[in-house]
């Protein structure tokens, strides 16, 4: 490749680079500054939600079993809320004979009830010595103001022996349980210590969890489940042995409000929430945060600046990946940033044990696609208008929409086409350019040009260049033209009329007038992108734009404005007003042809046939005769001038019956 087409290909290459820099840097700051602020926060968790609901093992791994306070329990214990607490003293004895290892009542007996049912409830716990009891945080108005307070256990129970937790668990802004609650004695570090204290090595070293995800196993009743009213009763299903050495965590299983007090079910929001559209009880979400911490699979959260560094990476890698672009490319691109953005999401979380939330780094990757594939519209949409601006200066529109349509025609390169060309020029301008300012001589040429390429362009014709005060156009390319040879004779025509008006115009404006002489030649020329690889024309070249040049200066010597070749008006549909002016071969030509004029005169279009037919049979009285008709009418005719010359040199010769008519043009 040459070294100017490899500098421009750089600097494409450099334009486009810098386009998706400054693409790039403004979505990095855009999506770092959402990140930032939680605007994104809401799909984060969503994000979340769905992993760990995919990743979940859907079971439990640990010795956890739910006492359930359900329906079934209320119906068949047939007792109001809240039940005498007696009931919760024998079913603490029930489960330690099962050989429970601690028992979690996530019920909070912050208030007393009878001295009889209270004693009852504390003499289990300090019988057994394995029971936590849950501690609470309200929120409260005072005269202090508002605050969170914390909501005890009866001291008696304490004093019985009975540990208590805090069994208060934080709420993600979307009030959906995922944190791991942390604290010096928080519900889930006490049953762990307590189960350490009774079982030791059963509970392994259990580092900080501040920060961390719950790693919920399942939907809710994942777990195994026992109604209450079963373990009291001794429900025949449960051996004698049904809960050795388990964790039994005793909680509200309420599905539907049976009286007011039990209408507050303890049912929360978890991951799993917004596939099954279900809450999970309070006491399962502790079961899942217990099985999290003893197995250590809860998660850290990525940080604000381990989120940053994986966006700005998506983002610099759809810069790179897209500074070439094409549709399909860009696509590609992606789906693969998006396909890795998630299996490394996926990796973290599984093996990791690290939640990096993706949406910044997603989000940016889609808006750099849409942005860039916008801006490649908008680019490639201004490049449309600038071609079909440029286009348009010398072409029809419609050969403008067929090229914007086929934009492969214009690579380099061309094709054989049966064309009809016109080459104009201005009599004697050189002598006026002369003559004139340079600000006279620009007026006077933008104005010609302008009235002429608008008569071309008005009947489909292709514009093709202004050379010096000449125009050359054509017609049949790059558009198919049936009628091209009646449109470009037309359009002779039209451009001689137009030019009467524009000589009024121009001796208004002070400005001398001018003349134009117009050639028409129909032929195969060689039609398409012309040039070198680096800069390149469409235009037409060939023996027939040469002819076509050719002709339109023998109309100095017949004093015409407009020459026609034989091989376009013999293709005419109307050929009642063409004059045929000569027989000739111009120079560097052997073949002679026959040209033509456009003539409104009748009579003088049928002198003028009689006179040349009777001059190519060498009838010079009867030629004579019949341009001197013409004379009578138009005492200045020029062809009449030249061919009674010629004539008056010819008789005299032997021209034998081989001689056609046509005359040489040397200097033409």
């Amino acid at each position: 490749m040459k070294p100017l087409a490899l500098l421009n290909k750089f600097r494409q290459y450099a334009k486009s680079f810098n386009a998706n820099a400054i693409i790039a840097t403004i979505v990095f700051a855009l999506l770092v500054t959402m990140t930032v602020t939680g605007v994104l926060r809401s799909l984060d968790y969503q994000a979340y939600d769905a992993v760990a609901t995919f990743a979940s093992p859907k079971k439990s791994s640990l010795p956890i079993t739910i006492v359930g306070i359900d329906e079934a329990s209320f119906a068949e214990l047939k007792q109001q809320w809240p039940w005498p607490r007696s009931m919760h003293a024998a079913l603490i004895a029930k489960l330690n004979a099962g050989g429970a290892a601690v028992i979690a009542m996530d019920l909070v007996f912050a208030e007393a009830s009878t001295p009889s049912e209270d004693a009852a409830l504390a003499g289990a716990i300090d019988k057994y010595r394995n029971v936590v009891l849950a501690a609470d945080q309200v929120y409260v108005e005072n005269q202090y103001g508002k605050q969170w307070a914390r909501v005890e256990p009866l001291k008696l129970f304490k004093d019985a022996g009975g540990i208590t937790g805090l069994a208060a668990i934080p709420l993600d802004k979307d009030l959906v349980m995922r944190q791991m609650p942390e604290g010096r004695d928080v519900f889930w570090r006490e049953i762990v210590d307590l189960l350490e204290k009774r079982q030791p090595g059963a509970a392994p070293s259990i580092r900080n969890q501040e920060n961390r995800l719950i790693d919920f196993v399942g939907r809710d009743h994942t777990f195994p489940y026992v109604s209450y009213h079963e373990v009291l009763n001794g429900s025949p299903r449960l051996g004698a042995d049904a809960f050795k050495d388990q964790i039994i965590i005793v909680g509200r299983d309420i599905n539907s409000a049976t009286d007011v007090g039990a209408a507050q079910a303890d049912a929360f929001a978890t991951p799993f929430s917004r596939s099954t559209t279900t809450l999970t009880p309070g006491a399962e979400v502790h079961a899942n945060i217990l099985e999290s911490a003893i197995s250590g699979t809860t998660r850290a959260h990525a940080s604000l600046a381990e989120q940053i560094q994986l966006l700005l990476l998506v983002v610099v890698l759809a810069a790179l990946g897209m500074s070439r672009w094409t549709p399909v490319r860009g696509l590609l691109v992606t789906l693969l940033l998006l396909a890795a953005v998630s299996g490394l999401v996926w990796l973290l979380f599984v093996y990791a044990k690290l939640w990096l939330p993706p949406t910044a780094a997603i989000i940016a990757t889609l808006i750099m696609f849409v942005t860039k594939n916008g801006y490649a519209f908008f680019i490639e949409r201004a490049q449309q208008l600038a071609t079909r601006r440029a286009f348009g200066l010398y072409l029809s529109p419609d050969v403008v929409d067929q090229l914007m349509a086929n934009p492969e025609r214009l690579k380099l390169g061309g094709e054989r086409r049966e064309v009809t060309i016109i080459f104009t020029d201005l009599a004697g301008f050189t002598d006026i350019s002369e003559r004139l300012g340079a600000e006279q001589v620009t007026s006077l040429l933008n104005q010609h040009f302008t009235r002429m390429g608008r008569i071309i362009m008005q009947h489909n014709g292709t514009l093709n260049r202004f050379i010096g005060d000449a125009i050359m156009a054509f017609w049949g390319a790059p558009l198919d033209d049936a009628e091209q040879y009646d449109h470009a004779c037309l359009v002779a025509a039209k451009m001689r009329d137009d030019m009467k008006l524009m000589r009024k115009d121009l001796r208004d404006q002070g400005l001398p007038e001018i003349f134009i002489r117009i050639g028409v030649h129909s032929g195969v020329a060689i039609i398409g992108n012309l040039g070198s690889e680096d800069r390149f024309d469409y235009t037409a070249i060939g023996d027939c734009v040469n002819l076509a040049s050719r002709l339109e200066g023998v109309n100095k010597l017949y004093g015409t404005e407009i020459l026609i070749s034989k091989q376009t008006a013999s293709r005419l549909k109307d050929q009642s007003n063409l004059r045929i002016v000569d027989r000739i071969i111009v120079k560097g030509k052997t073949e002679p042809v026959d040209v033509f004029t456009l003539e409104d005169d009748l009579e003088i279009i049928s002198w003028s046939r009689e006179g040349f037919d009777a001059y190519t049979c060498q009838q010079w009285d009867t030629a004579i005769d019949a341009w001197r008709k013409i004379l009578v009418r138009r005492p200045d005719d020029g062809v009449v001038a030249i061919l009674l010359t010629r004539v008056e040199k010819l008789r005299s010769q032997s021209l034998g019956l081989a001689w056609n008519g046509a005359v040489a043009l040397e200097k033409m």
